[in-house]
């Protein structure tokens, strides 16, 4: 039996979130409010670009809180 494992990239305390399946390669974000799901195909580069995206984004909202 071939069990597959999705991984959870991040829940929110309401239910959402987001995961990644590695088998299928397909990023899917779910909306707990209505219970739909919302999936794109991302292999290994895509989900690097989005980390390193969402870093620069981090970065970037950091130091401009830190500037107030």
């Amino acid at each position: 039996m071939n069990i597959r494992e999705i991984l959870p990239l991040h829940t929110h305390p309401d239910g959402h979130s987001i995961l990644f399946d590695p088998q299928t390669q397909e990023l899917t974000v779910f909306n707990a409010d209505d219970g739909q799901t919302v999936s794109i195909p991302m292999g290994a580069y895509g989900l690097l670009e989005l980390v390193e995206a969402a870093a620069s984004i981090i970065k970037e909202i950091t130091y401009q809180e830190g500037e107030q």
